[in-house]
């Protein structure tokens, strides 16, 4: 399914949306927004508000972890418990990439990551997006996300990609990360993010920095593609 950002003029200021088939998903949850912000989340069979609290829904280990998939492929845990047996889905099986897996603790550091901050994308089962949200660390007011989603036209590339979202986000020039194209757009000044493919869907990491003397665009840009350049040796192509 391919992922459509649109501007949103409803609360007066340029939001993104996005967009998974008929799901729309408020840029909220998409880049991680926790505190006061109130999630609102949809799959494609519900359309139930969620909030902060909902975001790690949680339940017994012991039930979670004997019923519940906890693990990427490569058997590596997920850095929380879900309680979403659809986390893993047909709209999200494009890449067997996992984001919440990719990284050690050690690298989440190094990459400026809170490491214990790991929270899932996931705000419903069966829900497109899958992935893991951080807080930024060294005192920055921020989040970084990365989530897999399908493309619904694999074969149309990013190319296709920026085009069905040329409405809500403004596209810079494509950069180059370990000899594979990254998109790099943003839709307000507060957000940034880079998109690689990977086989039939996309990887799309996401910057937010909320704080009033948040750096420029072109600097939260960086920390979406200084992430992905970090992970980007385990995206398969």
């Amino acid at each position: 399914m391919m992922l459509i950002g649109r501007a949103s003029r409803a609360s007066g200021h340029r939001g993104m949306e996005l967009r998974f088939g008929q799901a729309t998903w408020p840029s909220a949850v998409v880049a991680g927004v926790v505190g006061s912000v109130l999630l609102v989340g949809c799959s494609a069979s519900t359309g139930d508000a969620v909030g902060e609290s909902d975001l790690s829904p949680s339940m017994p280990h012991s039930i979670a972890s004997s019923v519940v998939r906890q693990t990427d492929e490569a058997g590596r845990q997920l850095p929380f418990q879900t309680a979403f047996p659809n986390r893993w889905s047909a709209n999200n099986d494009g890449s067997p990439y996992e984001p919440c897996t990719a990284l050690s603790e050690d690298m989440l550091l190094r990459a400026g990551m809170v490491p214990a901050s790991a929270m899932d994308a996931a705000v419903a089962d069966g829900q497109t997006a899958r992935g893991c949200v951080w807080r930024v660390g060294s005192g920055h007011k921020g989040t970084i996300s990365q989530i897999v989603g399908n493309l619904t036209d694999p074969q149309d590339g990013l190319t296709g990609y920026k085009r069905l979202n040329s409405s809500g986000i403004e596209w810079f020039a494509d950069t180059r990360v370990d000899g594979r194209t990254v998109a790099v757009g943003s839709s307000s000044s507060a957000h940034c993010l880079a998109v690689v493919q990977s086989q039939r869907a996309i990887v799309a990491t996401i910057a937010r920095m909320v704080a009033l003397d948040r750096p420029p665009v072109p600097q939260i840009c960086e920390r979406a593609i200084a992430f992905t350049r970090a992970t980007i040796d385990q995206i398969p192509r």
